[in-house]
């Protein structure tokens, strides 16, 4: 994100370059589509594993069941523990690290939205926290639940494509793949490795936070200590 700036930077208020104005515009989806969404959901899938001790458990005896060292945890061999997948999609529900996906513009003639028609030219967009928490769209909305993404019959009626942290359409995120990746190594690899537990500091964590283009979030602390094996 930084290089993208410096290059916007160097051509700041030129006749070529980009104004003030533009150079905010252009700030916030990179904020959003870069560091920040992998580095927000990793924190809040370990805050949400720790406040859950039975989740944690069993992806815990998943992985080190699954692998037999660390240097096994690989792009390929991860995707065979779905219940990691699982728990990162219910983290991705619980805690859209963009709560606002960033907006689309209605073609000119209007169009339906939704069942209702909306002018053209409109700004539109979706609340990811408000949609993923909405018990219109699913069972206890506020429960951090991985099963419901791998047909447990309670959750059948569940809406899950409304979970979308990377947008849709044409214009979604181009490293998505790659965040994926990096998220189920990272997770897989942390849990494979470390017994974690929540510091007391980090007590609701997640309910203290306000949210704007992205959470304002203050650290998390957790004590990791090398996992005992047999």
């Amino acid at each position: 994100m930084l290089r993208s700036m410096s290059y916007a930077q160097e051509t700041y208020n030129t006749p070529d370059g980009l104004s003030f104005s533009q150079l905010c515009e252009n700030t916030a989806p990179l904020i959003t589509g870069g560091s920040e969404p992998s580095s927000s959901l990793l924190a809040a899938a370990t805050y949400l594993l720790l406040t859950n001790p039975s989740i944690l458990a069993k992806l815990t005896a998943l992985l080190r069941t699954a692998f037999k060292s660390n240097e096994e945890i690989n792009s390929v061999t991860v995707n065979k523990v779905d219940y990691l997948l699982a728990v990162l999609n219910e983290a991705f529900r619980l805690y859209p690290p963009a709560p606002v996906i960033l907006g689309r513009v209605t073609p000119p003639e209007g169009c339906i939205i939704a069942g209702g028609f909306v002018p053209g030219n409109t700004v539109v967009s979706v609340n990811s926290w408000g949609a993923s928490r909405s018990s219109t769209n699913f069972i206890r909305p506020n429960e951090f639940i991985p099963e419901r993404w791998m047909g447990a019959p309670e959750f059948k009626h569940d809406k899950r494509k409304v979970v979308q942290p990377f947008s849709v359409g044409p214009r979604n995120c181009l490293g998505q793949n790659l965040a994926w990746l990096e998220l189920k190594i990272i997770l897989a690899r942390v849990i494979w490795n470390f017994d974690l537990e929540l510091c007391e500091e980090s007590r609701g964590w997640m309910e203290k936070q306000k949210f704007y283009i992205v959470a304002e979030r203050s650290q998390l602390m957790v004590r990791l200590k090398p996992a005992v094996r047999d």
